[in-house]
């Protein structure tokens, strides 16, 4: 697919953008990378904003629509730490990232700790997406992305989390690319997503952890 003129101009204004904070981006053919800088199962993604390493990762070697969306939410995680400066991007701390990275990679961390650090990461992820939105309206992207379904999406990934903490295991399918999943999580941001839709968790189990038993 072409990639549409409206969409070549946002994403030549964000590769400008970064460039003026020396943001290193890389648009990648391929349909996952590990976000943990090796070929960790549990770190595989659809993209990245590292603000220590002033890098930005995107895979593209899937449909335009899906990598597009996961370009413009890396790029939203971008404005949140060099633009707008975000709060909540100051107040999480560096050593709990790595820690729920280290759990991920098979480290001890007990559910509580990882719960208390996945509610910030989710806070951090939620404000991103209410971003995401905004930058669509700004930039006239409603064309090529629906607000409505995004936050059925973003939500769809927001309620992982949850799901995460309980199972340790990231996913091998993305939920906010599975109908079943995301089109249940509403089209409205929540103020909770610890407290899942009905059915969620199944859902997740059946169509994203298609390597597990």
């Amino acid at each position: 697919m072409k990639i549409p003129e409206n969409a070549q101009k946002f994403i030549d204004s964000a590769k400008a953008d970064m460039d003026k904070h020396g943001i290193c981006y890389s648009l990648i053919e391929a349909t996952k990378i590990s976000y943990l800088g090796e070929e960790s199962e549990n770190s595989m993604v659809n993209g990245y904003y590292d603000d220590d390493k002033k890098e930005l990762a995107c895979v593209v070697g899937k449909p335009f629509m899906q990598w597009f969306e996961v370009f413009i939410h890396e790029y939203c995680h971008f404005l949140q730490y060099r633009v707008i400066c975000s709060e909540l991007s100051k107040e999480i701390k560096e050593e709990d990232e790595e820690r729920f990275e280290d759990w991920l990679a098979g480290e001890e961390l007990s559910e509580s700790e990882r719960t208390i650090i996945a509610k910030h990461l989710v806070d951090v992820e939620a404000e991103c997406e209410a971003t995401v939105i905004e930058v669509v309206k700004i930039f006239g992207l409603e064309d090529i992305i629906d607000p409505a379904i995004y936050t059925q999406k973003a939500n769809a990934y927001l309620y992982f989390y949850a799901v995460l903490c309980k199972t340790g295991n990231w996913y091998d399918n993305a939920p906010y690319e599975i109908p079943e999943v995301y089109s249940i999580c509403g089209s409205e941001f929540k103020d909770d997503y610890w407290d899942l839709p009905e059915g969620f968790r199944d859902l997740v189990n059946e169509h994203c952890y298609e390597k597990l038993e």
